[in-house]
């Protein structure tokens, strides 16, 4: 039997242990209401799992890298994990739109929300489309910038971009049609087309030697202010070449001009500050205002929501998306615009301006829409920053209606040109606002 020292250092022990148990089961708890993250698993399959915590998973990684790996892990190191960690998270989101942006690119991001751009004066967009039973992703102008050297080359909202500087634009698998002439070939062997198919394999490998990734490319015609750019552009179902120059541009937000007494006013960007711009121009409109969207690609929700306050004060407008209850609304405004309004839209017209162009002929009672039909992508990208100077943009927003329906496209009451570079005269604006 135990002694009456040894029967008090085993209560003791026994509840030290108690102690210890239920301090963790406390922390645990903490941890699951303060971190969600911490509590989320996932299996290697996609399901939910209680054996695979990320974060945990994540630290445990890296704690034993720096502790057990053979050679000495340095703080240069350590970044490079974590960017390829970010790039390969955004990744598997399989969105065109959600990706890593480097520092360099971030820079150029954050100048361009106060108006500063550079490369050969376009926007553009990476877009999938499938061809001969491959899914490949296209180089698109998403839009030109007024002005720019891209304007002045006559590259237009739409054009396809085949190659740069002779060499083709490739998508992000390059191989995939190497790869399908191979299976097709294994599937049903034919030795008469062996020739044929090395040929063909031959062909492939050289094209995607000498070729340019699709991000490098988009990088290579949106950033620096110097090279000379040859490009293969479609345009329907014409190719042709296009010579352009990098350059530096400069717009501000707003610009405006008298139109036959109609205050005409090109919007070309889409900012926190566009309210404040347009505030001044909308009380004072005249016999009524002239809104150019042409070619207005991006914008922020916040900066949409708030210059449509002139015209739509305190309205709701769309649903984030079908599975969020998020909405956009409109604040209140206390001198709201009374005039009659004309929107000049093109199929640059894309994402924030498009939602602008909308919401107007949807709900402003004297709005009347002219030029060509507007892109139809109602979604809004958010760029998140970070530590190292890069960040990533992220799809936040694919608008629908109040009824959960897909927005279309808007399209124009009365047709005008699509160029930014021409204006209405009075004889045109006075036939259409008399419609």
């Amino acid at each position: 039997m135990f002694n009456k020292k040894t029967r008090a250092a085993l209560m003791l022990f026994i509840f030290l242990v108690g102690l210890l148990m239920g301090c963790s089961l406390v922390n645990k708890q903490i941890r699951k209401a303060s971190d969600p993250l911490d509590h989320l698993s996932a299996s290697t399959d996609g399901a939910l799992s209680t054996l695979f915590n990320p974060t945990s998973t994540f630290y445990a990684v890296m704690r034993a890298m720096n502790t057990e790996y053979v050679e000495k892990i340095t703080p240069e190191f350590e970044t490079r994990m974590s960017v390829n960690l970010v790039k390969g998270m955004l990744r598997e989101m399989g969105d065109q739109n959600t990706r890593y942006v480097e520092p360099e690119e971030a820079a150029l991001l954050i100048n361009a929300e106060k108006g500063d751009f550079e490369g050969i004066g376009i926007r553009s967009r990476i877009i999938p489309t499938e061809i001969d039973g491959i899914r490949e992703e296209q180089l698109h102008v998403g839009s030109v910038i007024p002005g720019s050297n891209a304007y002045k080359a006559g590259l237009k909202d739409g054009d396809i971009i085949l190659s740069v500087n002779g060499k083709d634009v490739l998508p992000y698998n390059p191989l995939a049609r190497a790869e399908k002439a191979l299976n097709e070939y294994r599937m049903k062997p034919d030795i008469t087309k062996q020739k044929q198919l090395q040929k063909y394999l031959d062909d492939e490998n050289a094209r995607v030697d000498k070729g340019v990734m699709i991000l490098e490319a988009e990088k290579q015609l949106e950033r620096g202010s110097e090279g000379h750019f040859v490009l293969a552009v479609k345009r329907g179902s014409e190719q042709k070449t296009v010579e352009v120059d990098a350059g530096k541009y400069h717009l501000d937000i707003i610009e405006t001009k008298d139109i036959a007494g109609y205050k005409y006013i090109r919007i070309n960007y889409i900012s926190g500050d566009l309210k404040k711009a347009l505030s001044g121009e909308t009380s004072d409109a005249g016999k009524g205002l002239i809104l150019d969207l042409r070619d207005v690609f991006g914008g922020s929700s916040e900066g949409t929501s708030d210059a449509l306050s002139l015209f739509l004060p305190s309205r709701t407008l769309y649903r984030v998306s079908a599975q969020k209850s998020r909405l956009l609304r409109t604040p209140a405004c206390s001198e709201p615009c009374r005039a009659p309004v004309m929107v000049l839209v093109n199929s640059g017209t894309s994402r924030m301006s498009e939602i602008m162009a909308a919401s107007l002929k949807a709900f402003y009672p004297d709005t009347v829409i002219c030029g060509e039909a507007t892109e139809g992508d109602f979604t809004e990208l958010t760029y998140f920053g970070l530590d190292n100077g890069g960040g990533y943009t992220m799809t936040s927003g694919k608008y629908m209606t109040l009824a959960n329906k897909e927005p279309e496209p808007v399209s124009p009451d009365v047709a005008f040109s699509g160029d930014t570079g021409v204006l209405p005269d009075s004889a045109f604006i006075a036939k259409a606002f008399g419609r």
